[in-house]
This record gives structure tokens, C-alpha cells and sequence, in this order.
């Protein structure tokens, strides 16, 4: 796993590599907490994301793009109102995989 620091101060997350979380249980554990994911384009992993309402789709093979998505994960909605978010995402996961 690689650190990153440099996307914004608020933000301290830790990424794996689109090989490593390709088609893994990332997106269930995600919907198992309701929170929204920030996904790259890569397998099936969009088709489980509703852009703006359970996550935020990037680029795989883009860095700026990868960081563009998270920096528009955090300027969005689906961040700001997270607690609504968040029963919305419970309800998609039900709706989908229960």
C-alpha cells in the first residue's frame, strides 16, 4: 500500500493499486458500512456505483484523474451530506444485494 499526502491537507487516505482491489470484496465492505467509494473504471466495479449518489467513478490509468476523483468525492454532496448519503447507500445495498 502507498501513503499519498499531497491531494489536500483534510484528506489522508491510503490506496491500492487497481490490480490489487480489482473484482475484491472493497465495494461490499464499503456498502457493508454505507459509505460512498471513489472507483476507477475498471471490471464491474462502476456497475455497482451510481455516480453522485454511492460513490464517484475515475480514470484507472490516470493519476490526475484518480485525484480529481477523490478531490470531487470531497466537493460534492455525497460528502457534505454524508449522514443522508449514508441511508441512501444502505438502501441501494439492500435494494441490490440483499
Amino acid at each position: 500500500m502507498k501513503r499519498w499526502s499531497y491531494i489536500s491537507r483534510r484528506v489522508n487516505c491510503s490506496y491500492c493499486s487497481d490490480v490489487d482491489v480489482f473484482q475484491s470484496g472493497v465495494l461490499f465492505l464499503g456498502y457493508g458500512f454505507n459509505l460512498p467509494r471513489v472507483v476507477t473504471d475498471v471490471g464491474l466495479l462502476p456497475q455497482d456505483v451510481i455516480a453522485a449518489r454511492t460513490g464517484v467513478i475515475c480514470e484507472s490509468r490516470n493519476p490526475e484523474a484518480r485525484t480529481a476523483g477523490i478531490e470531487r468525492y470531497f466537493g460534492r454532496d455525497i460528502y457534505h451530506e454524508l449522514a443522508w448519503r449514508r441511508a441512501a447507500i444502505h438502501a441501494h445495498a439492500n435494494e441490490h444485494y440483499s
